[in-house]
């Protein structure tokens, strides 16, 4: 069995990498390649993590005293069209 000395990480480019890839298994150097986008950012935008009082654009549910709910819908924070319920 063939130790490795180590591993690199590098850029995927159609063509060259693989070529890479040969000469570095050449000197026993594992070869990793990361891709320039990743999946994940293509099908998400990550934001700021908000508290929950500073939500805006939201449908929200208030349980009144008489038992029902009032349901709403506002593109404010929250917490000011919770107040003016209120």
């Amino acid at each position: 069995m063939v130790q490795t000395l180590g591993f690199i990480s590098i850029k995927y480019i159609r063509g060259a990498s693989k070529k890479f890839k040969h000469i570095a298994n050449r000197y026993n150097i594992g070869t990793v390649f990361k891709m320039r986008h990743a999946l994940k950012n293509s099908l998400m935008k990550m934001g700021p993590i908000r508290a929950p009082q500073e939500t805006v654009n939201c449908i929200y549910s208030i349980p009144c005293e008489c038992g029902r709910s009032y349901i709403g819908e506002t593109s404010r924070p929250w917490a000011i069209r919770f107040r003016e319920h209120r």
